[in-house]
């Protein structure tokens, strides 16, 4: 992952104007959620929200900014994840915990699972290595994303 990091900064050397890297704003995704849940809209979309930015990236002359963008959206959704599941152990129900817990991991492993499916799918039709591994990224980072929409979703139907 090492050279990934150094995308960003040859292409503004280069002069290009750098979109912003994936700053999953949970606060902003949280105020999504909401407004989701209340117009009876799918809670993907705030996702989709979130990864916006990734999109921005010229694929023909930035691929790997753009998996960079997604692997870190990848990471916050896991912190964010982590730090939901932490937060619910001090709920008096003491099993609320461990049953999110794996409900998230097969959420994920869900998830995961159709990304695999895409790859093969992608890798039968001659799809460009490059291509593959950008499409692999933001599948990996939208599968933690609805994971944790999931989880937020959940707690908030809860009393």
């Amino acid at each position: 992952m090492g050279y990934f990091r150094f995308a960003v900064p040859i292409w503004l050397a280069l002069g290009a104007p750098v979109p912003a890297l994936a700053a999953v704003d949970m606060d902003r995704f949280h105020a999504c959620i909401d407004a989701q849940v209340e117009g009876n809209r799918p809670a993907a979309d705030c996702v989709q929200q979130e990864h916006r930015a990734c999109g921005d990236f010229p694929l023909e002359t930035a691929p790997q900014a753009a998996m960079l963008c997604y692997r870190e959206a990848q990471e916050a959704w896991t912190g964010a994840i982590s730090a939901r599941l932490e937060t619910m152990k001090d709920r008096p129900e003491p099993k609320i915990a461990e049953v999110a817990g794996i409900e998230v991991k097969y959420d994920v492993l869900r998830n995961l699972l159709q990304c695999d499916r895409m790859e093969d799918l992608a890798r039968l039709a001659g799809q460009e290595a490059t291509a593959m591994d950008l499409q692999k990224a933001r599948c990996a980072a939208t599968a933690f994303g609805l994971a944790y929409a999931r989880l937020v979703l959940s707690a908030q139907a809860r009393p």
